[in-house]
């Protein structure tokens, strides 16, 4: 049968075939040397192949990763740039594709949400603050009207007592709802409407008008 046969001094290879021939055996020996080369070229042209091979996937995947990143690296400069006073940056999903395409879209919800929650706090403390300027001003007023012309006449001196404490009996039930705004406001608070005598808040507002701004007619 077919088999190799191996001379050592020197080095040689053959392939072999032996057929009982009688009381003898035919052997034939046919030489590899020209298969060798052959299969020596094949091995190295596959391993520059191979080194071409790796070469070329490491370009290609260091391009596709760093497509396949730019969202990521997108979205924490995004985070870096944010600041109180620079909430309106986003995350430009135009290249972006499948998951983090939707991770950035989400994202971007996320910062509207936030800037719309600070935008109702900024808004919040401007109205506290206006809405409690007012009476600290009325204040301010009947106790100068008290200073002046409250110490030797007693109507004025009631008067302005009494103004006093209504205003401030205001202005504390103004900061407590403005507490339970601060605390519960939620968007599930519901506006009640009430008839009111539009009469006494007007003379109301005169009143205190003239005490806040004695230059305006």
């Amino acid at each position: 049968g077919w088999g190799v046969h191996v001379e050592t001094e020197p080095l040689n290879i053959r392939l072999q075939f032996i057929e009982p021939y009688g009381d003898k055996n035919a052997q034939l020996l046919f030489s590899l040397d020209d298969d060798w080369r052959i299969m020596k070229g094949l091995y190295i042209g596959l391993g520059v192949m191979m080194v071409f091979v790796i070469f070329s996937f490491m370009t290609r995947g260091r391009r596709v990763n760093a497509r396949l990143l730019r969202p990521i690296t997108e979205i924490t400069e995004t985070a870096q740039q944010m600041t109180e006073k620079n909430l309106s940056a986003r995350i430009n999903v135009a290249g972006t594709q499948n998951e983090l395409r939707d991770l950035a879209v989400v994202i971007n919800d996320m910062l509207n949400r936030i800037e719309a929650a600070y935008n109702r706090q900024k808004q919040f403390v401007s109205d506290a603050s206006h809405e409690l300027r007012t009476p600290i001003a009325v204040i301010q007023g009947y106790a100068c009207w008290l200073e002046r012309w409250g110490k030797d006449n007693p109507d004025v001196r009631d008067e302005a007592i009494a103004a006093i404490s209504t205003v401030t009996q205001s202005m504390k039930e103004l900061v407590e709802n403005l507490l339970f705004l601060a605390r519960h406001d939620k968007k599930t608070l519901s506006l009640s409407y009430e008839p009111f005598d539009s009469n006494e808040m007007l003379k109301e507002l005169i009143k205190e008008t003239e005490l806040i701004a004695k230059e305006h007619h």
